[in-house]
């Protein structure tokens, strides 16, 4: 399927190698009698007041982490931390105090997928992050689903006047668009019913990782509603590209793309990467296109992190998704994410810009690790091969100090993001004068 476009000037394209993408193009949002029809036959009678307790229980978000939180600082402590040992006699508690059967949290294998700090323990945002997955899994084992309220009405009436057509998919198309105060907006514009599309659920569950997740260095979703024919999403205009274009529009415009100059670039992106961390939100697919520019200037440009329609897929049942050539090596292991493997497809993607290896399709142009027949080639070559570190340009001592480790093989090695902006390359301020005022704050929306 197509990666998504948020502003993007070109039309939607095929990765060569893209399987299983979730993202903000692949939706399905059946119409609401087709849906009733279909929903409700699913959840066997037995199960249905369960599932219906369970959707009430989710869809009252603050009133669900209020109870989670009684019972973290009664069995817990307020500032405490969980051990996966201790995990399951707390989840019996948590059952105890939601009415669920024991049986929701039976299996807790993939619990440590969670552990964003990496110290070997849970916080509370994490645990409450696994509890609601848990959760939400558990509906699902009965035939339930989430109950997704996207309101009724046209663009027009929701204040929108379409300007001009951005580009286009066999899913769906982005436009240009003002809003009722005159402010620009991207109207993206989803076809119902697709028949390679994934559940309205899932955009729904972007929209709230864009909402839970703000910040300057990554997406904004305003709203999304529907139609009988469509669905539509409203962000923000991105007009200055991505990275994919970004040197060469950098380089159209006489910039000087020195050593400072991707210092900026980089800081904004794993920047925009701790905070979604932060926010117990993986991405698990980082890379060029879904790096976007701000705006037209690029001499200093904007980055913002786009596209969270893969974001919290930590259920190892999803397997392995992502974008090949930037799917760290675990990945392809163990068909789950880990939050340090966006750490890796970030590597990839300053690797590739620096030793002008992005991929580009059209030209037969393949990333560092995709010079291969088909995917299972690219998962041995990324198992195995080391990144082309001697074709970066430019290239100092302080970026080798910590390049290398974001694309460590072994997941546990690599650093968080939040380390990597503790490297010196990024803090030198007699380097890097434009980051001045703009370090990291350890503030998180959960």
């Amino acid at each position: 399927t197509s990666p998504g476009l948020v502003g993007h000037h070109h039309a939607l394209s095929h990765h060569p190698f893209h399987f299983q993408h979730r993202g903000i193009v692949t939706v399905c949002a059946p119409r609401e009698d087709v849906a009733k029809v279909k929903s409700m036959p699913e959840v066997p009678p037995e199960h249905r007041h369960l599932v219906e307790r369970i959707n009430k229980m989710l869809e009252s978000r603050a009133r669900f982490k209020l109870k989670m939180e009684w019972v973290w600082h009664r069995y817990v402590g307020r500032r405490g931390t969980l051990t996966f040992d201790e995990l399951p006699a707390f989840l019996l508690k948590v059952a105890e105090k939601l009415e669920l059967p024991s049986s929701a949290f039976d299996d807790t294998d993939f619990a440590f997928m969670y552990d964003f700090t990496g110290d070997g323990a849970l916080e509370f945002k994490e645990a409450y992050t696994f509890i609601k997955d848990k959760i939400a899994s558990f509906r699902k084992s009965l035939g339930g689903h989430p109950i997704i309220a996207v309101p009724f009405k046209t663009p027009a009436e929701a204040g929108y006047k379409i300007q001009k057509f951005l580009g286009g998919g066999g899913q769906g198309s982005a436009h240009l668009a003002s809003d009722k105060h005159n402010q620009s907006k991207v109207l993206k514009v989803y076809l119902k019913g697709q028949a390679n599309a994934v559940s309205l659920d899932d955009l729904r569950e972007e929209m709230e990782n864009m909402k839970r997740a703000q910040h300057p260095n990554l997406a904004v979703c305003h709203e999304i509603f529907q139609d009988a024919q469509n669905l539509y999403m409203v962000s923000d205009p991105y007009m200055g590209g991505d990275l994919e274009t970004l040197q060469k529009k950098a380089s159209g415009s006489k910039v000087d793309m020195t050593e400072e100059w991707y210092r900026w670039i980089f800081f904004q992106a794993f920047t925009g990467l701790d905070h979604l961390h932060r926010c117990c939100v993986v991405h698990c697919d980082i890379k060029e296109p879904n790096l976007m520019v701000k705006t037209p200037s690029y001499e200093w440009p904007e980055i913002v992190i786009i596209d969270l329609g893969l974001a919290s897929t930590l259920k190892p049942s999803r397997g392995a998704c992502g974008t090949p050539g930037y799917m760290p090596p675990e990945t392809w292991e163990y068909g789950a994410w880990f939050p340090r493997g966006d750490v890796f497809s970030m590597g990839v993607v300053c690797v590739q810009m620096l030793s002008n290896n992005i991929p580009n399709p059209g030209e037969g142009k393949p990333g560092i690790f995709q010079r291969a027949q088909n995917v299972q080639e690219v998962a041995q070559l990324t198992k195995t091969i080391e990144p082309p570190y001697d074709s970066m340009y430019p290239k100092s001592e302080r970026l080798m100090a910590w390049l290398p480790r974001c694309l460590c093989k072994d997941f546990q090695l690599r650093p968080k993001p939040a380390e990597v902006l503790e490297y010196p390359w990024f803090n030198d301020e007699d380097d890097s004068p434009h980051l001045c005022g703009r370090r990291l704050k350890g503030s998180c929306c959960c």
